[in-house]
Formats: structure tokens, C-alpha cells, sequence
């Protein structure tokens, strides 16, 4: 996997003054001539093969190996996001598998998010229910990616309860222009606030996109306009807040 794939970390940046420093793992690959490879078809392609719980696995392990490096060093922990196909949400053995990893780096939980695409979550829902109940109480969260744009959106909010919900710039831009529709994210913002789901804004790139999530009341913002991946847990979150 390491010949190919690599893992960089973008960083979430927190407009309230929220102490505490996000990022969000993510996945880039070349090929042999060193050729950067657009993973948006291969991914889903693999996770349909059930080829992704060795890459799940690899994710997770070289994150917290960043990660404990970091708290070596003496810097603060932060916490990563990462993502988790649904081989890995179906895999009883990824629970233990996972705390295991923790335990073995003297890590706590709270410094992993496990990051599930909502489109994957309604056929593997009573799995991804369990697996929270597994990593929950050892301080891990859960966060939906791709959130918002579904008829089951809302009723996978209220049954899941996650920590996290992700929203790409594109539904908030597509809200822009078609009024029922932003009165249904509004609808979904308000209610991840009441039950203390945090929102991020994804894809955030420009001032234009920013001005757009204020609109939303989403503090968390994730993009290149904070910062594009790098290969090192690295950023100066006091600029924001």
C-alpha cells in the first residue's frame, strides 16, 4: 500500500475559539511513473470489490503513528479524521482491531473520528450503529461525509447521533439557487445544533464559499482556502477564532 498511497492532512479550521486541533486524513495515489491517480472512482470501485479494509487499516494505523509522533514531541494531540468504507463498518474484527491500535500507542480515543460516507450508511446502518457503540465509550466519534443532499438525511441524523456532519460547499451553492432546498439544509443545520452535532463545510476554496457558510451557521470549516493538504500534522490554528 505504501509504494502507492499516501495519506496528507488538511486541517479544520474552528471559527467559535474552539481549543483543540482538527484534520482530516486524506488519500492521494501515483502510479508507477509517479503520476498522481484520480481516487474518486477507483475508491468506491475497490469498496464494492470489498478490496478496502486493508486500506482502512492502513489509514488508521499511519495516522496514529503521526499522531503519537506528535504527542512525543510534546505538542498538543489532535484529533484526525479518517474515513471507513463500509468493508471495514461490516468487519466485526475492525472494532477490536481499532482499540487495539489505540491501546498498543497509549493513545486516547477521543484523537480519532471515524468519517462514513452517508451514502454507504442506510444498507450497513444497524453496522455502523454497533461499531459506534464499540468505539464510543473509548472517546472515538462519528462523522457523516456527503451530508445532507438525501430524502433520509434527517431521519440518519436523529438515529445516528453523530459527532460530526460534513456538507460539501456544492450543496450549500446548489441551496443558493433553489429556495425549498435551503430551507431544507437550514432545517438539518438547526437540528444537528440541537443535538450537538458539529458541522463542517468541505471544499471550502474561496471568499465567496466562506461568506456562504456563515449563512449556515457552520464554524467549522475544512478546504484550501484554510489551508490544501500537506504531508505533515502541521498548522497554526490561532490564526482562526
Amino acid at each position: 500500500v505504501e509504494q502507492c498511497v499516501q495519506l496528507h492532512y488538511q486541517p479544520i479550521a474552528s471559527f467559535t475559539g474552539a481549543r483543540g486541533e482538527l484534520f482530516d486524513a486524506c488519500l492521494s495515489a501515483s502510479d508507477e511513473q509517479g503520476q498522481p491517480l484520480d481516487l474518486r472512482e477507483a475508491l468506491p470501485l475497490a469498496e464494492t470489490r470489498g478490496l478496502m479494509r486493508q486500506l482502512d487499516r492502513w489509514t488508521v494505523a499511519t495516522a496514529l503513528a503521526a499522531i503519537a509522533a506528535r504527542g512525543a514531541a510534546g505538542a498538543i494531540l489532535p484529533t484526525v479524521f479518517v474515513r471507513v468504507s463500509s468493508n471495514s463498518i461490516t468487519d466485526a474484527e475492525y472494532r477490536d482491531w481499532l482499540l487495539q491500535q489505540l491501546a498498543e500507542r497509549n493513545l486516547p480515543g477521543s484523537v480519532l473520528v471515524l468519517e462514513v460516507a452517508e451514502t454507504v450508511v442506510e444498507p450497513y446502518f444497524a453496522d455502523l450503529i454497533q461499531l459506534k457503540q464499540a468505539v464510543e465509550p473509548r472517546g472515538c466519534r462519528i462523522a457523516l461525509d456527503g451530508f445532507g443532499g438525501r430524502p433520509y438525511s434527517e431521519q440518519l441524523l436523529r438515529q445516528s447521533q453523530p459527532g460530526f456532519v460534513r456538507i460539501d460547499i456544492e450543496l450549500m451553492e446548489q441551496a443558493q439557487r433553489d429556495a425549498a432546498f435551503k430551507q431544507q439544509l437550514d432545517h438539518l443545520t438547526a437540528l444537528a445544533a440541537e443535538q450537538h452535532t458539529q458541522v463542517i463545510m468541505t471544499g471550502v476554496d474561496n471568499p465567496a464559499q466562506m461568506a456562504i457558510t456563515w449563512q449556515f451557521g457552520a464554524m467549522l470549516v475544512q478546504g484550501d482556502i484554510v489551508q490544501p493538504p500537506a504531508p505533515e500534522l502541521d498548522f497554526d490554528f490561532s490564526q482562526f477564532g
